[in-house]
């Protein structure tokens, strides 16, 4: 049985919209537009398990069975099959766009707070080292296109700009090798940014009895072992209660994992701009030059 296994999803969001308003909860993205950021996933020679409905594994496989090595392993569930709180974050989040439908910035809240809960589904096939990875991570507003970013329109993405054409191209088999590394000394990692919004930090401290870090989860690469993926989810789900009962805003699972942070001090691998170059602190550093055990940071120490 293999033990590593990278996770992600692609869906039609859920969104809502209220009278005279336009869709929130998504940004409008459709599956079609995650192709190319599948295709990124399946360049790092890892097992590769993608969430899905059958019509999306089918059209996925159409444009892909030509361009890979090894086609990824799906499996037809969707968040409202993983996510055991997918209607209480639904019918939440509709009472807090319907009070301010123009203030409402977070986006497929019941997709991105299941990300712990597609990891323990993976878990429960077998996996022992399981990495969560955005179907967009790839995307040219955070890469470089020189550098492998790509583009959500299939129809102008041009492919020799993917690995293996593009030696330059980051989604590679050596950045899936050292992503999987990162299990050899940590039980979990996650990346994020070196600061916390103010409300937030509010919230935060209402509930912990101590400091608050100046970290952010911005969990679109994420790893975890099963003993620790097991021993934080009772507590990420009284994180979800408790915001669903306690908040006043749209929260995803960047809200979640900051606020559990302050107790579990999870491995970070940080960021500071999500700008589409090479410079220090982009997502392009991090994957090519802070995949590594000396990058990880914890709590009280300099991120």
């Amino acid at each position: 049985m293999m033990v590593d296994c990278i996770v992600t999803a692609v869906e039609k969001v859920r969104s809502y919209t209220p009278k005279g308003c336009a869709n929130t909860l998504t940004r409008d993205f459709t599956p079609d537009h995650y192709i190319t950021g599948i295709k990124s996933l399946c360049d790092l020679h890892k097992p590769l398990i993608v969430y899905c409905n059958k019509p999306i594994q089918e059209m996925l496989i159409e444009h892909l069975e030509d361009k890979v090595d090894r086609l990824p392993i799906f499996v037809n569930k969707e968040s409202p099959d993983i996510n055991p709180y997918f209607n209480e974050i639904y019918e939440y989040s509709k009472k807090i766009v319907d009070r301010n439908p123009k203030g409402v910035y977070g986006w497929n809240p019941m997709l991105t707070t299941g990300k712990l809960f597609y990891i323990l589904d993976a878990i429960q096939r077998g996996y022992e080292h399981v990495v969560w990875m955005d179907a967009g991570l790839s995307n040219e507003s955070y890469l470089p296109e020189e550098h492998g970013g790509t583009w959500h329109d299939v129809n102008v993405q041009d492919w020799d700009k993917m690995y293996p054409v593009n030696k330059t191209c980051i989604f590679n088999p050596e950045l899936g090798s050292r992503i999987f590394n990162l299990f050899q000394k940590h039980s979990n990692f996650m990346m994020g940014i070196p600061y916390i919004g103010n409300e937030p930090g509010d919230f935060i401290r209402e509930c912990w009895s101590k400091p608050i870090e100046y970290w952010s989860a911005s969990p679109g690469l994420m790893g975890m072992t099963k003993q620790k993926a097991l021993s934080i989810k009772e507590m990420y789900i009284s994180a979800i209660l408790y915001y669903i009962h306690r908040y006043d805003r749209i929260f995803t699972e960047i809200e979640l994992f900051t606020f559990l942070n302050v107790h579990f001090d999870f491995g970070k691998l940080t960021i500071s701009k999500f700008d589409p170059t090479t410079e220090e602190g982009t997502i392009y550093d991090l994957l090519k030059n802070k995949i590594n055990h000396d990058e990880i940071r914890f709590n009280n120490s300099d991120i």
